[in-house]
């Protein structure tokens, strides 16, 4: 018998519109979103005028985010996790 059961994290996944990169892109922008449930923090950046760059990453219970400058801060359930960028983007 083989078990079909895995341990592995579940794949990231998201729609959006086909505008949302070129939108991305010519604002010179990311966009941070925060899962409760999931515990995810996820980026998201323009790769070009037609796709998207996501990077999920896991956290304790992510509750909102904080941006200052060159900082981000993201808050868990027991810390305040705080990012900084050298070269001025995310």
């Amino acid at each position: 018998m083989t078990n079909l059961t895995s341990n592995a994290p579940a794949l990231f996944t998201a729609k959006y519109t086909p505008s949302l990169p070129e939108l991305i892109q010519q604002l010179n922008c990311s966009i941070a979103i925060t899962t409760y449930q999931a515990g995810k923090v996820v980026m998201i950046s323009a790769r070009d005028e037609n796709s998207l760059s996501m990077l999920p990453r896991t956290f304790k219970r992510a509750m909102g985010m904080a941006q200052q400058d060159n900082r981000l801060a993201a808050a868990t359930k027991n810390e305040v996790i705080a990012f900084s960028s050298t070269f001025g983007y995310w």
